[in-house]
C-alpha cells in the first residue's frame, strides 16, 4: 500500500495557453476541498487535438514526488494529460516521471467525479514543480470549444512510502444525509455528500524509525492518501489505482502495535476518511 504525504507549501501556480486565463482563486488547488475548485478558461482560438493548457505548480523546497492526484474536474472524462517534472535548477518542466505520467487520461470515479491520480518511479530526483498538460483529445476528437470555462477542484503532489499490508483492506461509504419528517409525516431528506473510508493493516514490519516518523508526521487533520492496491503481478494498474485511491485524513493517529512472538516487529491499521469531490 502506498500511504502519501508530504504535499508541498507554499505552492504557486501559473497557466500556460493561448488566451487562457484564471478566473477563480488558485490557492483553492490546494485547500483540501477538492469540491471548492477554482475556474479556469480554455484556450482561444482554433482547437486541435494537439491544443494543450498547461497547469504549473512550483514550490520553493525540492522534495520527492511520488503520487499525484487531481480531483473534482468538469473536464470530460477521457481527455488525455500529461504529467512532467522541474528539477531544482532546471528551469523547465522536462522531467520524465515514468509510470502513467504520458499515458493517463481523466476517469470518471465511482461517485460520478472526474479526475484521476499517478503514481511515478521510484529513485526519482527531489522536485520543485509540476506541469499537468491538458489535450483537447478525447479518443483523437476536439471536445473543448474556445474558451470554455472548466473547474479544477485539487491537484495533490504527495510524496509516498510503500508498505506491505494484510490482503483484506476495505472500501466503505458514508452517506451523512438526514431524512426528517414533517407533522404529517412526509419526508424531507438534508441531503449531504458521502464520503469514502478506506481500511487497511500493516502486516508485521520491523520498520519501526519510518513508522515512528509517518505517525508524527500525520497528525489528525493532516490531508493524505492512501492507495491499498495500485498493481497487478507487480505493474501498475491504472483501473486498481482509480477504484482504491482516497485522500482525505486519518480517522485517528496511527497506532503501532507490538507483534507477539517477533521482538521488534509492530503492526497499525491505517484508516483514511475521504475528502470528497
Amino acid at each position: 500500500m502506498l500511504i502519501a504525504f508530504g504535499r508541498p507549501t507554499g505552492v504557486t501556480v501559473t497557466i500556460v495557453g493561448t488566451g487562457a486565463t484564471v478566473v477563480g482563486d488558485a490557492d483553492e488547488l490546494s485547500n483540501d476541498s477538492p469540491a471548492q475548485g477554482c475556474r479556469f478558461t480554455w484556450n482561444t482560438g482554433a482547437q486541435t487535438t494537439a491544443t494543450t493548457f498547461n497547469l504549473q505548480l512550483d514550490w520553493p523546497v525540492a522534495q520527492q514526488v511520488r503520487t499525484l492526484a487531481l480531483l473534482g474536474a468538469s473536464l470530460p472524462g477521457g481527455l488525455k494529460v500529461e504529467v512532467r517534472g522541474k528539477q531544482d535548477g532546471g528551469g523547465a518542466f522536462d522531467y520524465l516521471l515514468g509510470g502513467n505520467a504520458l499515458t493517463q487520461v481523466l476517469v470518471e470515479f465511482a461517485n460520478g467525479t472526474i479526475g484521476a491520480w499517478w503514481v511515478f518511479d521510484t529513485g526519482l530526483a527531489d522536485l520543485v514543480g509540476i506541469e499537468l498538460r491538458f489535450y483537447n483529445d478525447v479518443g483523437g476528437d476536439v471536445a473543448l470549444a474556445a474558451g470554455d470555462a472548466f473547474d479544477l477542484g485539487e491537484v495533490v503532489p504527495f510524496q509516498a512510502d510503500d508498505w506491505a499490508i494484510k490482503p483484506d483492506p476495505t472500501d466503505e461509504t458514508t452517506d451523512p444525509s438526514v431524512l426528517r419528517r414533517s407533522r404529517n409525516n412526509q419526508p424531507s431528506r438534508l441531503q449531504r455528500k458521502p464520503f469514502r473510508t478506506v481500511k487497511a493493516e500493516l502486516r508485521p514490519t520491523n520498520r519501526e524509525a519510518e513508522l515512528r516518523a509517518l505517525r508524527e508526521f500525520l497528525s489528525r487533520f493532516q490531508s493524505c492518501a492512501v492507495i491499498p492496491k495500485w498493481k497487478t503481478a507487480g505493474v501498475l494498474d491504472t483501473e486498481l489505482l482509480h477504484r482504491w485511491a482516497c485522500f482525505g485524513a486519518l480517522v485517528a493517529p496511527i497506532e503501532m502495535r507490538v507483534v507477539d512472538g517477533l521482538p521488534g516487529y509492530f503492526t497499525a491499521p491505517v484508516n483514511v476518511e475521504e475528502y470528497p469531490a
